[in-house]
């Protein structure tokens, strides 16, 4: 057996064609030299959602995490604009909640001027925001957390969305968005 070594992407191709082969993690594992849970936590970890393996797919999400974990989680670095106003208004000597109330004046403004209503839940409140919640748990069966985006294609995208938007919900009836969008229309 091999001393540990991250996976390479030929180590993947190989799991993916044994895979097909219909060979089981332990037998994939003896034949590539790696432990067992290597393989089954390999499989598991970066398998597509509908439980297919692919190599290529496994091998980009590795890399994402890999660039996750240097990266951190700066959320505020992807966004310039909101960046330099907290920032100013920090040497403005303005307060955390002084920032978030001035943050929410913007929003009522942008409410007046296109008229949608903006609402805030309150940090680590899941349950305050139940639909987004159910809505976001629903596209990670098909893009799991730290999916790169930039990795999935307009078609991929468009195939979720239709399934989605076609799909009953109990908070609807059981209707699907796209019945009760159609009905507003008409």
């Amino acid at each position: 057996m091999k001393q540990f070594t991250n996976l390479s992407l030929k180590d993947r191709k190989r799991i993916e064609i044994l895979i097909i082969s219909n060979l089981s993690a332990s037998i994939i594992a003896k034949q590539l030299g790696f432990h067992r849970s290597t393989i089954t936590r390999e499989i598991q970890r970066n398998s597509l959602p509908c439980n297919i393996y692919s190599a290529d797919f496994a091998e980009k999400r590795v890399k994402k995490r890999q660039r996750k974990k240097k990266e951190g989680k700066r959320k505020l670095d992807l966004n310039l604009k909101l960046k330099q106003y907290i920032f100013k208004k920090i040497e403005d000597c303005h307060s955390p909640n002084q920032i978030v109330e001035s943050l929410k004046k913007l929003y009522k403004k942008f409410t007046i001027d296109t008229n949608m209503q903006v609402y805030f839940a309150d940090p680590r409140s899941p349950w305050q925001r139940g639909t987004n919640e159910n809505t976001n748990g629903l596209i990670r069966q098909f893009f799991p957390k730290g999916t790169d985006f930039n990795q999935v294609t307009s078609r991929e995208i468009k195939r979720v969305e239709r399934l989605l938007n076609n799909r009953p919900r109990k908070s609807l009836g059981y209707f699907t968005p796209n019945e009760v969008y159609f009905k507003l229309l008409h």
